[in-house]
């Protein structure tokens, strides 16, 4: 999927973040710094519910800046499982649950350019060699 559509979805979910219920039972759709997400929500009374939501987001980058080449990854994961208490029978609630953080980052940068260090001139993989021992 290109990046533009991407963009794209993800402000009109935001924008237009929903909501669907059908008696105590519902469903939602949502965008969040999680990623794009979806949350089933179940009520079993009017103080108590429990929500089960999935997020997912991925985007990857290649290229090149001021001599530096770049390429990362970035894939957001998250499940959750949350219990509600709303002591005011509203929308207004009080969450305990656990989340799964199944996040990552791969990020890597090599300039091509050459460094002095002492008498010697090292390229830029030389030099993260060096920083790695």
């Amino acid at each position: 999927m290109g990046k533009k559509v991407t963009v794209a979805i993800a402000i009109f979910l935001f924008a237009f973040s929903t909501t669907v219920y059908a008696q105590s039972n519902s469903l939602g759709v949502k965008a969040s710094t999680l990623g794009l997400g979806l949350e089933v929500e179940r009520s079993f009374s009017d103080l108590i519910s429990g929500r089960i939501g999935v997020n997912y987001f991925t985007y990857d980058y290649s290229g090149t800046e001021d001599d530096i080449e770049y390429d990362f990854d970035l894939n957001l994961m998250s499940l959750s499982a949350l219990l509600d208490w709303h002591p005011f029978k509203g929308s207004f609630r009080i969450s305990v649950g656990a989340i799964y953080n199944g996040n990552e980052l791969d990020a890597k940068a090599k300039t091509s350019g050459t460094y002095d260090i002492g008498d010697s001139t090292y390229t830029g993989a030389q030099l993260g060699l060096i920083l790695m021992i």
